[in-house]
């Protein structure tokens, strides 16, 4: 397996992992968001203690997904969500 794709790997199990654990325990806030980067859209689930600590989570799985670089994965950390739908 080339090195790009050990390294997309890894991040899509970081991503699971990280939506697993944020959506385990006991949850007040459960939210979808969607964001988009460069012309990409993607869209993911989270849970939190706090409706702003779920779409925080989300966001950070979502960019995590959908950035090359650092600086690409704080500029669309920074960026507002296309949707977010919370219950």
């Amino acid at each position: 397996m080339s090195r790009s794709g050990i390294l997309s790997l890894a991040v899509v199990v970081v991503v699971a992992i990280m939506i697993w654990f944020g959506m385990r325990g006991t949850s007040d806030a459960q939210c979808t968001i969607c964001m988009s980067w460069k012309g990409t859209t993607e869209c993911a689930d989270s849970a939190g203690s706090t409706q702003q600590e779920a779409i925080d989570r989300a966001r950070t799985a979502i960019c995590a997904v959908l950035t090359q670089t650092r600086a690409d994965n704080i500029n669309c950390g920074n960026q507002e969500p296309t949707s977010v739908e919370c219950n």
